[in-house]
């Protein structure tokens, strides 16, 4: 006997609910087992006699396990595919709904920040509705302006909406709702406030410990709570707490968390003085990262082993990676578009209409809801990190502290930063090192194209100056078309390295003047420590004088380049004014040592006569005097 057409229907739609519901146990799993929801999501592909709608949700589910296993590039290929099903499938629109939130932050985390708003407003279109949904929409909105446009402070009042949201659910919070505190905490944690970071994160670990499911989770607050101490100075702690998560992340096959927590035992390894160390996990990161194409974690891994080479004296290997961070830089900043942001904000559901509805769904729908959520968040944060932005916010609280044209430190500060310096005992070393930066022909600039230039020309090479410095390091405008960096606790080869790499970024960069013409500038630097002697307290002003006087061999030595004396125990009981006058006769006594990235020569005055050229061991040409800067 012949089924009816209805009776046919009623066996179609009963299987295709069934393989969507095998699509959404695929995600479900994905949290404790990626590996094993890879291969069920292949499996469920595999199939010729599957609907579209089933399709979709198996290729979101093959997506996101993918991305939480490191395989971004793998995940990359199926978008184009899946996004052809979501828009052409015949499927639920609350389904739909929910797997473009889905689409959308996956998208972001490849860097596809265009296209992941696109989506994302598509889905925020639709869903008026279906009140269930307004919590994953707010999520998605937050991640857009955290994760793709890097502005935490906007994706704040999304989190706090979200967080209302679970507190109006009939029977109390449930374990995942750990997942708007922990994205709550750390865009907070993102903008240096410690405080509220730590309170809404231990609120998240006591919610997700409830679940064993949530233990990806788990490990991903406990790395953000490591971070706060890392930030507070707390390193012991911090190594400990990190050791922990590194574990459970290798266990777990945790790859972007542990992509963010190796490199955040760099940045610890660099602040205890070890970059050997650093250069270890740092490397491991950037492995992980560039193998697993982690578009949102990419900039900063490469930015961190820039920095850690120029630690280790590594000057070619420094520049090779911070010219791949420029470029990544420049080709992530094509993907923001603040008119999506703010067509975002225009769609995202507002609260006062639907909170309360949202309280009012049986607890078993919202605890699928949420397990959903639960999936699209948790590999949010922790990939990229701002601690650069963060620490140089924290550094200018005081009054008169930033300078109102470069934004970096003002003399002020950076007097008072100096005049804070401890002293080392005895001859200990490592000690500060002092830049000076000076750009040169910086007076043709503006009488040539005009005062409003040359500020646009300082505006440039402080931002170019702040980017390719260490966190630790300060950075700040002494005067005019001079900057100083100080990095603490380094070596001359270290020290030599910054200065190269500083003069080849800058060199590099280019802009446009208000005229539209393309330039770019150079600088020539002095280097030198602080204190200039090992263990005597000449303070940070014998610091400057001889780091000025490396910047003006420098100039004098054709610039662009770079020249610096480091003070050597021998030279402790001498007149830091007599090494002043005459460097080259300091070398020959083992007073000083010089290096500079040419044969620098050195002008030593005669007593009762003119000038005279002295060049370095290393042989050079003399180069006329009296130039001006």
């Amino acid at each position: 006997m012949t089924a009816s057409v209805p009776a046919q229907g009623q066996a179609t739609g009963a299987r295709q609910q069934q393989e969507i519901a095998q699509g959404e146990q695929c995600l479900q799993h994905m949290e404790r087992d990626p590996a094993g929801s890879i291969a069920r999501a292949r499996r469920l592909l595999a199939r010729d006699d599957a609907s579209d709608a089933a399709r979709a949700v198996w290729t979101v589910c093959l997506v996101r396990s993918l991305l939480v296993s490191g395989e971004g590039g793998t995940a990359a290929a199926q978008v184009p595919a899946l996004l052809d099903l979501l828009d052409s499938a015949q499927m639920p629109p609350e389904l739909r709904i929910e797997m473009r939130l889905f689409t959308a932050t996956a998208m972001q985390e490849l860097g596809l920040v265009r296209q992941a708003g696109q989506v994302l407003e598509a889905a925020l279109a639709e869903s008026g509705p279906y009140t269930n949904l307004h919590l994953q929409a707010l999520v998605g909105v937050a991640l857009h302006h955290t994760r793709g446009m890097r502005d935490p402070a906007a994706a704040e009042p999304y989190f706090r909406r979200a967080i209302a949201v679970t507190g109006k659910r009939p029977g109390g919070r449930l374990p995942v709702d750990a997942i708007p505190y922990f994205n709550y905490g750390l865009a907070t944690l993102e903008q240096g406030r410690l405080d509220d970071a730590e309170a809404l994160l231990q609120q998240a670990r006591a919610l997700a410990n409830r679940d064993a499911h949530l233990e990806r989770l788990s490990g991903r607050i406990d790395g953000s709570l490591a971070r706060i101490a890392l930030e507070r100075g707390e390193l012991a702690a911090a190594r400990a707490q990190f050791e922990d998560v590194i574990g459970r992340q290798r266990r777990m096959g945790d790859a972007p968390g542990l992509a963010s927590s190796l490199r955040q035992m760099a940045e610890l390894a660099l602040l205890e003085g070890a970059p050997a160390q650093a250069l270890e996990y740092g490397a491991e990161s950037a492995r992980i990262v560039e193998d697993g194409q982690m578009a949102d974690q990419t900039h900063e891994a490469l930015v961190q082993m820039a920095r850690i080479h120029s630690a280790l004296g590594n000057a070619a290997e420094s520049r090779a990676w911070g010219e791949r961070a420029r470029l990544h830089l420049a080709e992530a900043g094509h993907e923001r578009d603040p008119a999506i942001g703010a067509l975002l904000d225009a769609r995202a559901p507002q609260p006062d209409a639907w909170i309360d509805q949202l309280g009012s769904l049986a607890r078993a729908r919202a605890a699928a809801v949420l397990a959903l959520l639960a999936l699209a968040a948790t590999t949010v944060f922790g990939g990229w990190a701002l601690l650069r932005s963060r620490r140089h916010r924290r550094e200018l609280v005081h009054a008169n502290a930033t300078d109102p044209l470069s934004g970096l430190a003002s003399r002020r500060e950076a007097t008072r930063r100096l005049e804070a310096l401890p002293v080392p005992g005895g001859d200990a070393e490592p000690r500060a090192a002092l830049l000076l930066i000076d750009v040169d022909h910086f007076k043709a600039v503006n009488d040539v194209h005009g005062h409003e230039a040359g500020d646009q020309v300082l505006a440039a090479v402080a931002r170019c100056l702040r980017e390719a410095c260490d966190d630790n390091d300060l950075v700040a405008r002494w005067g005019g078309e001079e900057f100083l960096v100080l990095r603490p606790q380094t070596s001359a080869a270290a020290a030599g390295a910054l200065a190269g790499y500083l003069r080849a970024a800058v060199e590099a960069f280019e802009l446009t003047l208000p005229g539209g013409e393309r330039t770019s500038v150079t600088v020539s630097i002095g280097v030198a420590p602080c204190p200039f002697f090992p263990g005597h307290d000449g303070g940070w002003q014998d610091a400057i004088r001889m780091a000025d006087r490396a910047l003006y061999a420098a100039k004098q030595s054709g610039r662009n380049a770079w020249a610096g004396t480091w003070g050597q125990r021998a030279g402790a009981h001498v007149d830091i004014h007599d090494v002043r006058r005459d460097p080259a006769g300091a070398v020959a006594r083992g007073h000083i040592t010089a290096m500079g990235s040419t044969a620098i020569q050195w002008t030593a005055p005669v007593e009762g006569g003119p000038a005279r050229r002295a060049a370095m061991p290393g042989g050079g040409h003399p180069v006329r005097s009296g130039s001006s800067r």
